[in-house]
């Protein structure tokens, strides 16, 4: 949930950011 809450905060702050946030959600996924 918490994740999910930062990615929507990340995209609304700018669309530039959406690619970082993304990159992150993968990596953390593949840690997990």
């Amino acid at each position: 949930m918490s994740k999910e809450r930062r990615l929507s905060r990340i995209f609304a702050k700018d669309g530039k950011s959406v690619t970082l946030a993304l990159d992150g959600y993968y990596f953390s996924s593949k840690t997990n």
